[in-house]
């Protein structure tokens, strides 16, 4: 599995079959889902997250940069073995937990595809911030978390192994429920270069864990942090808005390079883009990085702005997809925001439902009602983000 989860999206394989059309699922396929579960409910909560997405784009924040000339090198990097030995000969430890040798446990490939593709990227000299020498390794910590620091002049980024084992279970072990009639279509579309859809899901929220935690360490790149991501407790005013800026801004970075993976991905043989393909994987990788959200928030579903460390899920997938959007500059021909987003969330809610619980319909029912708040709130990051000079977009884009 790790050969093929990890390649390159652009290989000698990449040849596109379009064998399925797109079904827009019906109000009785939707609200199968849970049984009071109106489809007048779904089209407000969509609604309203396309609304903060529309106006976005009509205030513009165009921000993109040729900051990583190429997504891969050919270069091998270094064994995990080596890693976690130079680490210790540096007397570098874990923040959390110890050093997890992953070879001959459960999980092995996907730890290992994981590590190649974060240690090949960090090693990368085409990335235009400096973050080198960076590492990555995984810590014996059972819970669902990453992290960024900096320790004697290496960056490193920190994965709790609880996180791939968590994943997997949450996203691989449901690869059974991509026989709904809704979820199909995603499914077919990511059979075209993957094994499944369970594991495309895996692959991309793997993506964005890289991605997230590099746009950290870029932040960090020339910058003098204190350890602010290990602060427990209640936060001040000052730490929780400058939390939220630096997370903000990792999840720009993470959101514009999994889109150059989607772009390609969804290039038919001759290199024409199919716009179908396209949407679906896009809606595709949105639930899985929702799903992320919500898993690493411990389900708990209360709406907050200016609070906890971390933004709201319903905050972060709305300015996620818009960065994704950026990406396309003024091609969006053939591609629906309204739609993606309302797939993306109605496939994590296929995904998360149990029988007593319906926890993406808790954290998006009263998304109306928290429209002008959400926007309000976007805007003011963003313009917080502006003037932190440490942030990714200030040093990799300059204004």
């Amino acid at each position: 599995m790790a050969g093929t989860l990890y390649r390159r999206i652009n290989g000698p394989n990449s040849r596109i079959i379009l064998n399925f059309h797109f079904k827009e699922p019906s109000s009785n396929e939707r609200n199968s889902i849970t049984d009071n579960y109106s489809d007048k409910i779904i089209g407000k909560r969509f609604r309203a997250m396309h609304n903060i997405i529309k106006k976005l784009f009509e205030k513009g924040y165009s921000r993109i940069g040729d900051f990583i000339k190429k997504m891969f090198s050919n270069r091998k990097s270094m064994s995990y073995e080596e890693v976690v030995e130079q680490l210790k000969s540096k007397n570098i430890s874990p923040r959390n937990g110890e050093y997890y040798y992953y070879k001959e446990f459960p999980l092995e490939e996907l730890f290992d595809g994981f590590f190649k593709f974060a240690q090949t990227f960090l090693e990368d000299p085409n990335i235009s911030v400096e973050i080198r020498p960076a590492r990555m390794y995984f810590t014996t910590n059972t819970n669902l978390n990453a992290l960024a620091w900096n320790c004697k002049g290496y960056n490193l980024i920190e994965i709790f192994k609880g996180t791939i084992f968590i994943l997997h279970q949450e996203y691989v072990e449901k690869e059974p429920l991509f026989e709904d009639l809704f979820l199909k279509p995603f499914k077919d579309a990511a059979l075209l270069k993957e094994s499944g859809a369970s594991v495309f899901l895996f692959k991309f929220s793997s993506l964005y864990i890289i991605y997230h935690e590099t746009g950290h360490l870029i932040q960090r790149s020339k910058t003098a942090f204190f350890d602010e991501e290990q602060l427990s407790g209640d936060l001040t005013a000052a730490q929780i808005k400058e939390r939220h800026i630096r997370e903000h801004d990792a999840d720009w970075f993470a959101a514009q390079q999994i889109m150059f993976h989607l772009l390609d991905f969804s290039k038919e043989e001759g290199g024409n883009r199919n716009a179908l393909i396209l949407s679906n994987v896009i809606s595709l990788s949105l639930a899985g990085i929702y799903m992320y959200f919500i898993l690493q928030s411990t389900k708990n579903p209360v709406f907050y702005l200016a609070d906890k460390s971390h933004p709201h899920p319903n905050v972060r997938v709305c300015y996620i997809i818009f960065y994704m959007f950026e990406c396309l500059g003024g091609n969006l021909e053939g591609l629906n925001h309204q739609e993606i987003l309302s797939n993306a969330i109605l496939i994590a809610e296929k995904l998360l439902i149990t029988d007593d619980r319906n926890i993406v319909q808790e954290y998006s029912l009263n998304l109306n009602e928290q429209l002008d708040q959400i926007e309000q709130y976007i805007n003011k990051i963003r313009a917080d983000t502006e003037e932190y000079p440490a942030a990714a977009i200030n040093k990799l884009v300059p204004k």
